[in-house]
């Protein structure tokens, strides 16, 4: 019978083994068997085995031997909390919140799992300290955050003013009585007036003349008094006096709408950019702000709902992300505040700090016409993540083509014709490409350079695959010497030209076809051939009927039932050419298989 330290040793060992072949939950039962036998010496194995997990980032193997060192002593919150981020490493975020949250069990207040909670539910590579003092500036928060609007609000003043300055002059009809009632004592006195006037005017033309610049220099403007703004009255305004669509109407109304969120006039806010994202509706953050301010319509009450709708659809939106969890800090929700705080985090370290994305793209734009390629091609890989277009994607493989990186140029291409299959650009960029591979090729093969132009004929292929690009590669290749690879090259080029022999004889038959419906009603006879000569090539059924009737039409009965026996038995030959050729098929990869076997 063996001792338990013999019995140790190969739980251990076993163990060991297991981890070795990863399979660690097995390994999870041998080394719970050892901890039984010998708490005290398995649990300073165990220790060491954890260690060097530690140091080779074997998060599974550290999640192996760690469960077993938490089991025994289940208040080490330590342990916990980097098992719950060894899980999160291999992406089982059930397993780590259940982890975060045993910490907590046994330690209320520990601040580094409720936070590790948070970027859980973010799906975040932020770990332990580092998340608290990435949202620390988020979580001072005391106001929402919305774009720079100082000019908007300095613009608004100035309608404010002039809407004040409309209110204090009485209407002419109000002072023409008064008018009439003085103009004849006034005639009088106006000319003397007029005439005093005019000498001052001159004294002070002259007088300033001689002062010349340095008076103007003097000149101070009296800054306009600051006043209050009141929102109703700048939106009649706009609404009356200029219209929304226009550039000045939109800004105006969007700084409206700013001023409005940030001074607790969530209606009028939301009528504002309603109104702007009907004019400029791409404008993703005008819907977001559209959401923000919905949401906060109701007095006393935020509806969050709104803005979880709207991050469904639009998931990178940052002005969103970052209000919403500014609402729920606000309602002392702080485990999903931590969380939309998080996401915003992240997607502001993508964007570079950038709030608003069109900022961001202007960024890559400048340094685009610097020929700052590789930084272009940072912002603008960024954007592509959040938002697909076909525009932005030209642009990258533009890029891509200056860098000389010609597989992702063609990888950019291949996908906006997935999107926009009748592009002239892209038909013209393939085009211009697969002539500069051909001729790079060449060059190559003349300064006996093969390894360099099979690369560049790779490249044209992904363009068109012609019999002319792969009987070229075939001659590259025997000038490698790779047999296999010249194998599958013979077997392509045979496909290829059965398929462009097959192409031909479609075209051929489609051309027969077109010609006989010119003649049908004409020239039946003559019909009839082109009919003939189209269902040789292929066992149409439409064209099989089109010859019924015109053997009907011209009177020869006799050819119909001839034609429907041809018929039957050129479809009976086409199924069984289709079963032979799938028959082979399926041969051929069963044989392939058997190779790999």
């Amino acid at each position: 019978m063996e001792s338990n330290e013999e019995l140790i040793d190969k739980y251990l060992a076993d163990a060991e083994k297991l981890m070795s072949s990863k399979l660690y939950e097995r390994s999870m039962i041998e080394f719970s068997k050892a901890l039984e036998l010998n708490e005290v010496a398995v649990g300073r194995t165990l220790e060491g085995i954890y260690q060097r997990c530690m140091a080779e980032g074997n998060y599974a193997g550290l999640i192996a031997v760690g469960s077993n060192l938490l089991l025994k002593k289940p208040s080490n919150t330590e342990m916990a909390i980097l098992l719950g981020n060894a899980y999160r490493r291999i992406e089982d975020f059930t397993q780590a919140e259940k982890l975060y949250e045993h910490c907590i069990q046994y330690d209320p207040d520990h601040q580094i799992a409720a936070y590790s909670i948070a970027a859980t539910m973010a799906r975040s590579d932020l770990y332990d300290n580092s998340i608290i003092s990435a949202i620390s500036e988020f979580e001072s928060m005391t106001e929402y955050k919305l774009p720079d609007n100082e000019h908007g609000e300095q613009r608004l003043e100035d309608i404010q003013r002039e809407i004040l300055s409309q209110k204090k002059t009485p209407p002419n009809s109000e002072k023409g009585n008064a008018d009439s009632e003085s103009s004849g004592q006034e005639k009088s006195e106006k000319s003397e007036i007029a005439e005093q006037k005019k000498l001052t005017d001159w004294a002070e033309n002259i007088e300033s003349e001689l002062q010349g610049d340095q008076q103007e220099e003097e000149k101070q403007e009296e800054k306009p008094k600051a006043v209050e703004i009141n929102p109703i009255e700048i939106f009649q305004y706009i609404r009356s006096k200029i219209k929304v669509e226009s550039a000045e109407g939109f800004t105006l109304t969007r700084s409206l709408g700013f001023y409005c969120l940030r001074h607790d006039m969530p209606d009028l806010a939301w009528r504002a950019f309603t109104r702007v994202s009907f004019v400029e509706p791409e404008i993703e953050d005008l819907h977001a702000f559209v959401a923000i301010a919905s949401a906060l319509r109701k007095k006393g009450r935020v509806d969050e709902d709104k803005l979880i709708s709207f991050l469904g659809k639009y998931p990178h939106n940052r002005y969103v992300n970052v209000n919403l969890g500014f609402m729920y800090q606000q309602q002392g929700n702080a485990l999903l505040a931590r969380k939309y705080f998080i996401q915003t985090k992240m997607l502001l370290d993508k964007s570079e700090g950038y709030y608003d994305m069109s900022e961001f793209r202007a960024l890559g734009d400048k340094y685009y016409q610097d020929e700052s390629y590789t930084s272009a091609l940072k912002v603008y890989r960024v954007i592509l993540e959040e938002k697909e277009t076909i525009k932005l994607l030209s642009r990258i493989g533009d890029i891509y083509i200056k860098l000389e990186q010609y597989k992702e140029a063609l990888e950019c291409f291949h996908r906006i014709r997935e999107l926009s299959p009748d592009n002239t650009y892209v038909k013209e960029m393939f085009q211009e490409l697969n002539q500069k591979f051909l001729q790079q090729a060449e060059i190559l093969i003349n300064d006996r350079k093969f390894s360099g132009a099979k690369d560049f004929l790779e490249l044209s292929g992904q363009i068109k695959r012609t019999t002319s690009v792969v009987e070229r590669l075939i001659d590259i290749y025997n000038m490698l010497q790779d047999e296999p690879k010249i194998k599958l090259l013979r077997e392509e080029l045979a496909f290829i030209k059965a398929e462009e022999a097959k192409q031909e004889k479609e075209k051929h038959r489609q051309e027969r076809i077109a010609e006989a419906r010119k003649l049908s009603r004409r020239q039946p006879h003559k019909a009839i051939e082109f009919y003939e000569d189209a269902l040789r090539l292929k066992p149409d059924r439409e064209v099989f009927l089109k010859l019924a009737a015109l053997y009907q039409k011209t009177r020869q009965l006799g050819m119909v039932e001839d034609l429907t026996q041809r018929f039957n038995k050129m479809v009976e030959l086409e199924q069984k050419r289709a079963q032979y050729e799938e028959d082979l098929k399926r041969s051929k990869r069963a044989a392939e298989e058997d190779e790999e076997d």
